[in-house]
């Protein structure tokens, strides 16, 4: 399973980012806390600051911006995205075939006309890949567009993504409570002083990257740590290892390291499930 491709999913899935996801953050804030939300998605960041600044589980969202189509921008042809290797490899072979038919005057008609519509056939596919091409290129436009307007509203939290000037990162990360980061960006975040909670959308169960991400809150009392466990095989397994790696955690590191499973399966076979005592296991 692409594990980059699930978190694009999950990113796009309105019910979890409204019923799983921003409950946690509100009840981290309601609750005074310093929040950084991580994801390996940008779909997923973006649309849950959009969701917590409109407070409209309807809200038009980042992932619902219309791909354009090639009658918007004028072209007639169907777009064909190539590769990098697939576009140079096309374009050698186009040259290749023009040199040929100058080069070697014993080609039969039969030939040299083989060649040419292989070359004709060759430059339409380059010309379908122009349009592709184009069509990114507004698309992406687009989003630029979106997360400019997103980033000037009133809100309560920041947005970190390749979108956003580092400067206006950081301004949101010291005026903000809650914080939207993919992971790549999010450990900018990591030393902030009144950091108490970190969110993460989708497990990582490289044990440096968790140990990074720990960090400075790790120093504080009521630091926490929340890891979002989906039914997924895969994801079941990375938390598995995670909760192997704070078990095991060295002594002269500080761990070993407890946890808690809330709404766990593991739990429910523990103790009977009561809506008003939900199971909770050390």
């Amino acid at each position: 399973m692409h594990l980059g491709k699930l978190a694009g999913h999950f990113g796009r899935w309105r019910k979890r980012l409204t019923d799983a996801v921003l409950p946690e953050v509100q009840a981290a804030v309601d609750a005074g806390r310093k929040v950084l939300v991580l994801s390996n998605s940008v779909d997923e960041v973006i649309n849950l600051m959009t969701l917590w600044t409109d407070k409209d589980k309807d809200a038009f969202l980042y992932s619902d911006i219309p791909y354009p189509t090639s009658e918007e921008i004028g072209e007639k042809l169907e777009p064909r995205l190539m590769g990098k290797k697939e576009e140079i490899r096309t374009r050698k072979l186009i040259r290749e075939i023009h040199k040929n038919l100058s080069e070697n005057t014993r080609l039969s008609d039969a030939k040299r006309m083989n060649f040419k519509d292989k070359a004709t056939e060759l430059q339409a596919r380059l010309e379908q890949h122009a349009v592709a091409k184009k069509l990114e290129k507004v698309h992406h436009r687009r989003q630029r567009d979106f997360v400019k307007k997103l980033i000037v509203k009133q809100s309560t939290s920041g947005l970190f993504t390749y979108g956003v000037e580092p400067a206006l990162r950081m301004k949101m990360l010291r005026e903000r409570k809650v914080v939207f980061a993919i992971m790549k960006y999010g450990k900018e975040g990591l030393d902030d002083k009144d950091l108490d909670t970190i969110i993460m959308c989708e497990p990582v169960s490289d044990k440096n990257i968790i140990q990074q991400i720990m960090g400075r809150p790790r120093d504080k009392k009521n630091a926490v740590l929340t890891i979002l466990e989906d039914n997924i095989g895969p994801l079941l397994s990375q938390c598995k290892k995670i909760r192997k790696h704070l078990k095991t955690w060295p002594v002269d590191e500080g761990g070993p390291f407890k946890y808690d499973l809330l709404g766990h399966p593991a739990t429910f076979r523990r103790r009977p499930w009561n809506q008003l005592n939900p199971p909770l296991l050390r």
